[in-house]
């Protein structure tokens, strides 16, 4: 008997869901140390405050949407819809030696069949997940070099940087969830025009990131069930 049979399900689908989201949090973290230290150099050179932590952090969210959000390519001959070069999350996935990335959310069967697809909306749920990760990281990281440069308001800024990553980056993210494939010129102007409004307008207040935290759960809230829906339809084609 396979050992993995007594293993829930939840825990199985989590498996290549945390190898896809690793990959991609080991891709970011270079990005987010950069935009922690520019932000920090510039507040320090240039001023005003922490308002350039802001907009860097707001880029960031950007492009990070950009480069792993949106949804699968359609399914063709041979590839699985939830995996393969091109799709939301690449190759990340791959086990070590080259072989091919499951397809599934959890181990291969024993006697060598596929194994089950992933849940669907996991990947989308996955994606908003790392989002928050690499954005609370981003903050606390402005928030350390804020302190040893002196700068004021060093909480607040932080505060302020984390949540307008996160919200640009989950309002695009659920753009490109609900235009669908061919939207990515629309969703980067888009998130590039909410970006530079959050950045240099938003008030320095701790009731905006409160608001920016309570709209970003709504919009993750959309992209999910927009990224369910569209695994299922996927699914039911493949």
């Amino acid at each position: 008997m396979n050992d993995l049979d007594d293993v829930p399900r939840w825990i199985t689908d989590l498996v290549p869901v945390a190898e896809r989201a690793r990959a991609v949090l080991l891709r970011e973290l270079p990005f987010a140390v950069a935009v922690a230290a520019l932000a920090i150099a510039l507040a320090m050179g240039a001023g005003p405050g922490l308002r350039w932590a802001l907009i860097a952090g707001c880029l960031h969210g950007l492009t990070l949407a950009l480069r792993h959000g949106g949804p699968l390519p359609a399914p063709t001959a041979g590839r699985a819809p939830d995996g393969g070069p091109g799709s939301r999350w690449g190759t990340e996935a791959s086990p070590p030696g080259g072989g091919p990335a499951p397809s599934g959310g959890g181990p291969a069967p024993s006697g060598g069949g596929p194994a089950p697809p992933l849940r669907p909306g996991t990947r989308t749920g996955a994606l908003l997940a790392v989002t928050d990760i690499i954005g609370t990281g981003v903050g606390l990281l402005i928030l350390g070099g804020a302190r040893l440069a002196g700068l004021d308001e060093a909480l607040l800024g932080a505060a302020l940087t984390a949540a307008g990553l996160i919200l640009v980056a989950t309002a695009v993210i659920a753009l490109q969830e609900l235009l669908g494939p061919g939207s990515r010129q629309i969703c980067a102007l888009a998130g590039g025009a909410l970006a530079c409004s959050i950045g240099p307008l938003l008030p320095w207040s701790w009731w905006w990131v409160l608001a920016m935290a309570v709209i970003a759960d709504l919009l993750s809230i959309i992209a999910i069930a927009r990224g369910r829906r569209r695994d299922s339809a996927d699914s039911a084609v493949a």
